[in-house]
């Protein structure tokens, strides 16, 4: 027997099928992601393919008939007459309706029987069924140039939603329609993998919109509620070009531009190439159909095509020959390409999946949710435009003295933020306002990226640039300065150096401390003021309170932090009337600061469940990197409750590590703030502590 290589040739241990998620694959009617779907408006025509001569489409797996009567009213109804079932594609378009060829009942283009030719006017049997039965149809609304549906249950019906994309200035736009031979969630997918660009348009198939696509970005991922935005932030030459492609639950998309933009030339706040929807037409097919923009905030005028949007919606052409297709495949190939309906469960997805994960899983909730009788959200104008974020700005920022892959992302993370700080801006200022903040930004750089870091109180940043004249030191100090006052507390409460020194070398060594973001620097003022403030409590108890003060100055979050200290302070070794002055002290500091944070800011307070359990999610999708953490935070816990009878601080550390876990997902839950991994650094370090405690702590060796 030839000896064979266990980590080669798989082929056959992986040819059974591993099957796909039925739940967000099928939509057909009655299925649960169908009735899920049917709770939203979807285009289903454009309005240019709708006449007198009946046209047979098929949405949500159920065949339909629209139709545009004499009178220019558009009907959407279903395919088969009520009579005797005779296909109404073969009807005729009238004053008042459509005509079965059948028999000649004529139907309203809301479904009413308005005459029944053949039998006795005065016939009871005949009235009774004009008025009992009805022809099914859907309530549809007619706007530039598409037509769309709502196909879900009347008494539900939602407001139509208005989208500022509709109302930019100076954009042309051009319906269009693109068929895919495969499931809808295929093609949703693309809009959430930014990195898809720089292989499929750039680098396999060659250049497909520009030279700035191959260029492999900084990718970072943001979630606003129904909104999903994922950031491709590259550096081309001398500029930083942020690109951003958007997603609106269920199926609404836009994109930066696709041929306006490669990087090379400075652009403030380009709006979308496309606003698009991805309709489902039964589990193994679905449509595009959008409008591609045009003009100086869009793609560039020439593209106004029919060719140019098939090359904006899929990067080619659709009828191409298959070596063309194989020689340079662009979004249709990839695809469906991977079947009718892809093998979800044999996919492994990354870190660059992440808005691919989390779109999924909302979408799986809210069927689940509505399963149990919970209705969808819906995006409500209020009195004004949805605001939509698809779009791309490219700065002239050149390369620094510092990581400037880090600082790459810093900046696409800035553009960002100020597109969120303006959202509650009408529409009629709020683009101006951010072209001419992106203008200043660039001018007065790196300065002003500090005061839209979203990570810190940017006045620590801005202290760090006046003292040593340059933003990142001072947040390096911290990074250094929390590594220091982790090895302090850990000596302190496990009454050994050897503790101390392996939480420090944990801390380290972590993925989420040496990874994230523009580095854990940013994100570790906060953590080290809060966790002096414990190692004050003990040390120099009067400071404590002071610190965490600062520690709330530097992230709000850290108020949430407060009943664990209270417990920290109760449970330690001081002097009863020292406990009760610093735990009333953090209590009074815990009701001014939730009083200023509820008065003074906009932050919506509103809880939800979903966004709890998405906030669990970053946190393991992050800790799944960290094989040490993974590998030993169960036994940790164990170790912890062994020793609480033996180390009071056990218990302290037990809670802290609770509570931090807790914290980030609760803020996520009652507020519209994204949660970012970043918060889960605190238990990284909380964790580190406990290791070095449990490894050192003599009465349990």
């Amino acid at each position: 027997m030839v000896n064979s290589n266990s980590n080669i040739y798989k082929g056959y241990n992986q040819a059974k099928p591993v099957g796909y998620d039925k739940e967000i694959s099928h939509t057909n009617f009655g299925t649960p992601g169908g009735e899920y779907l049917r709770r939203y408006w979807h285009p289903v025509a454009l309005t240019s393919e709708v006449s007198t001569t009946p046209l047979q489409i098929k949405i949500l797996g159920e065949d339909l008939v629209i139709f545009k009567t004499t009178k220019n009213k558009i009907g959407l109804v279903h395919k088969n007459c009520p009579h005797r079932r005779a296909s109404l594609v073969y009807g005729k378009c009238e004053t008042n309706g459509i005509r079965c060829c059948y028999h000649g009942w004529l139907f309203s283009p809301d479904g009413k029987i308005l005459e029944t030719p053949g039998e006795d006017p005065d016939s009871k049997q005949a009235e009774q069924v004009r008025k009992k039965f009805k022809l099914g149809a859907y309530p549809i609304k007619e706007f530039n140039g598409i037509v769309f549906a709502y196909m879900g249950p009347p008494e539900k019906i939602p407001v139509f939603p208005h989208y500022d994309a509709y109302d930019i200035s100076d954009i042309v736009r051009r319906p269009y329609k693109i068929n895919y031979n495969c499931n809808w969630i295929q093609v949703l997918d693309a809009i959430m993998d930014p990195v898809h660009t720089s292989f499929l348009h750039g680098q396999s198939s060659g250049i497909q919109f520009s030279e700035g696509f191959a260029e492999l970005g900084e990718i970072e991922f943001f979630e606003r509620g129904m909104q999903y935005l994922g950031a491709n932030t590259r550096r081309v030459d001398d500029n930083i070009w942020v690109r951003v492609n958007e997603l609106i639950l269920p199926n609404f998309t836009q994109a930066g531009s696709a041929f306006a933009a490669d990087g090379t030339k400075t652009r403030y706040f380009g709006r979308s190439s496309f606003t698009r929807w991805v309709v489902p037409v039964d589990d193994e097919h679905c449509v595009a159909i959008a409008w591609g923009n045009f003009g100086e905030r869009a793609d560039p005028i020439e593209y106004n095509n029919k060719e140019g949007c098939e090359r904006i919606e899929a990067g080619e052409i659709i009828d191409r020959t298959w070596e063309e297709k194989q020689k340079s495949p662009g979004d249709a190939e990839a695809v469906e390409g991977m079947g009718f309906i892809s093998q979800h469960k044999g996919e492994h997805l990354m870190p660059t999946d992440h808005g691919i994960m989390s779109y999924r899983r909302h979408i799986r909730k809210s069927i689940k949710a509505l399963q149990k009788g919970t209705e969808p959200k819906q995006f409500k104008n209020n009195g004004d435009a949805i605001k939509t974020y698809g779009q791309d700005t490219v700065l002239r920022v050149p390369k620094r003295n510092v990581d400037d892959r880090k600082f790459i992302k810093s900046v696409g993370a800035a553009v960002l933020k100020l597109q969120f700080d303006s959202e509650k801006m009408p529409n009629k200022d709020r683009d101006s306002f951010i072209i001419k903040e992106l203008s200043n930004m660039e001018k007065i750089w790196p300065e002003q990226v500090a005061s839209f870091e979203p990570h810190v109180k940017h006045s620590l940043l801005k202290i760090s640039q006046v003292v040593f004249g340059n933003f990142f030191v001072m947040p390096f100090l911290s990074s250094i300065g929390l590594l220091i006052i982790t090895y302090l507390f850990t000596s302190q409460v496990a009454h050994s150096r050897l503790a101390g020194l392996i939480s420090m070398l944990l801390v380290l060594q972590s993925n989420l401390f040496l990874t994230f973001d523009t580095s854990a620097a940013f994100s570790s003022f906060w953590i080290f003021f809060y966790l002096l403030s414990l190692y004050l409590a003990i040390k120099a108890w009067p400071l404590s309170p002071i610190f965490y003060i600062v520690s709330i100055f530097s992230k709000t979050l850290t108020l949430f932090f407060g009943p664990m200290s209270i417990f920290f302070v109760l449970n330690s070794n001081m002097k009863k009337q020292q406990k009760i002055i610093v735990a009333v002290s953090i209590l009074i500091i815990i009701i001014i600061g939730i009083t200023i944070s509820t008065t003074q800011t906009s932050v919506e307070v509103k809880w939800s469940a979903d966004e709890f359990w998405l906030g669990f999610s970053a946190f393991a999708f992050q800790m799944r990197l960290d094989s040490i953490f993974v590998l030993f935070l169960l036994p940790l816990i164990v170790g912890l409750f062994i020793i609480t009878k033996t180390n009071r601080h056990a218990n302290s550390l037990l809670i802290l590590l609770a509570g931090t876990l807790l914290s980030a997902p609760f803020v996520t839950g009652l507020t519209d703030q994204t949660n970012q991994p970043y918060r889960f650094l605190p238990f990284i370090v909380f964790f580190s502590i406990s290791v070095g405690m449990i490894f050192t702590n003599r009465k349990i060796r």
